[in-house]
């Protein structure tokens, strides 16, 4: 639901503010900058379209939830006969942690390399998703610059 949302939502403020809009403000298809109008308007949709994939991966890879190779009551025994520490060790998922994974209290799984639990995503930030997560954020804001400066330009034109 959130992905749909994100990029329906994206895809119709975009085709709003750059077409209908100035058609229906300025009653024609004639503006003033027009070469930076263009420039903007392109930008913004390679921007967007590059985003909306990096966004669909964030949300579909899974952060690299750890899975229990070994029988966890036998590896707990062992580890204490032989006086290990008990930190490595996740008693909820029945697992042995490195020292980058955590035990995520929302999706009650531990994750390899966890960052945070993003609710955007409604998932764990981990191992497998946190770089797309990362070029999302930057080429959305990217995006988002590249949308205020057409909204600037627009100001510039209208007084």
């Amino acid at each position: 639901m959130t992905m749909a949302f994100g990029i329906t939502f994206n895809l119709i403020s975009t085709a709003i503010y750059f077409v209908w809009l100035r058609e229906k403000v300025y009653g024609t298809t004639e503006i003033l900058m027009q070469p930076m109008h263009v420039t903007l308007y392109w930008t913004g949709v390679c921007l967007l379209l590059t985003a909306i994939p990096l966004f669909v991966l964030s949300i579909t890879l899974g952060p690299g939830h750890l899975t229990p190779f070994y029988d966890f009551t036998k590896l707990i025994e062992v580890a204490f006969d032989i006086g290990l520490h008990l930190d490595n060790f996740c008693s909820y998922c029945e697992v042995i942690k490195s020292e980058t994974s955590f035990h995520c209290t929302i999706c009650n799984k531990c994750v390899e390399m966890f960052d945070h639990h993003c609710p955007f995503l409604n998932s764990c930030l981990g191992h497998r998703n946190h770089k797309y997560f990362l070029l999302f954020i930057f080429i959305y804001s990217a995006y988002l610059i590249v949308l205020m400066t057409e909204t600037l330009r627009h100001f510039v034109e209208m007084y």
